[in-house]
């Protein structure tokens, strides 16, 4: 497969580029577009997908909103990057899962959720997933967990949907059919030749003083120094961070 990655300017720019691309020249080559914004509304972004779907009607399109994106090296908050990737072989698959029971509002289980995944897993063969959350939906970890026990030969990557003030407070998942900040974005990639590997880094800036982590839940600072971690970094840390803008 090949990705091509660039920032949204105009529709006039982006139909000139995806026109260049030739993307429609192989038949039978599935594409995936993934589309990531910080400054489109949630219509906004529906018409811009449906824009790009009826320029290249075989892909298969995944949004997201965002509060910023990273582009040539830098973290932008006034961006919307597009991602087009055209695959040597194999196929994509994407859909939107509601996480919340019609009627009730519950958040559906992480396990039925897995289940769901699972479905869409066993029908592609798929070896790499792309899962994209809303930010209010409360079981990730246990989803993930799911997913490393149900489906252990499927690569997992993705997050949760994050906001700015101008989309407002949870984000969404979009495609050319609509959006929802009640649903999580899959799309699965499968196929014999298909290779899949996926990691994650993570970076810390040292303030203040050495302190010890006395009680934590995977990745949840839950103490610090024996204290509640939320109110310790609230007196100490905290006030520092905010007399340094460049690491707040």
């Amino acid at each position: 497969m090949f990705t091509w990655n660039f920032p949204f300017v105009s529709k006039k720019r982006l139909e000139d580029t995806l026109s260049q691309l030739m993307l429609g020249d192989r038949e039978g080559s599935d594409i995936l577009i993934r589309i990531h914004t910080a400054i489109h509304s949630a219509g906004e972004a529906v018409e811009l997908a449906a824009f790009i779907k009826r320029i290249i009607p075989s892909a298969q399109i995944l949004g997201t909103s965002t509060s910023a994106v990273i582009s040539g090296g830098r973290l932008i908050h006034d961006q919307c990057v597009i991602s087009v990737t055209q695959m040597d072989e194999g196929s994509v698959f994407t859909r939107r899962l509601p996480v919340t029971e019609a009627g009730s509002g519950r958040m559906i289980p992480a396990e039925a959720l897995c289940a769901e995944a699972g479905d869409i897993v066993a029908r592609t063969s798929a070896k790499l997933l792309f899962v994209f959350f809303p930010k209010h939906y409360a079981d990730i970890d246990r989803f993930v967990e799911a997913c490393n026990e149900r489906l252990p030969d499927t690569q997992m990557i993705g997050g949760f949907l994050d906001w700015n003030d101008l989309i407002g407070d949870a984000g969404f998942v979009f495609d050319e059919s609509g959006w929802s900040g009640q649903e999580l974005m899959l799309a699965a990639l499968s196929g014999d030749a298909l290779e899949a590997f996926t990691g994650f880094a993570a970076g810390v800036q040292v303030v203040g003083e050495l302190h010890e982590i006395t009680k934590a839940r995977y990745d949840d600072i839950l103490e610090i120094d024996g204290r509640p971690a939320g109110a310790f970094i609230h007196e100490g840390i905290g006030r520092e961070i905010c007399t340094q803008t460049e690491i707040g």
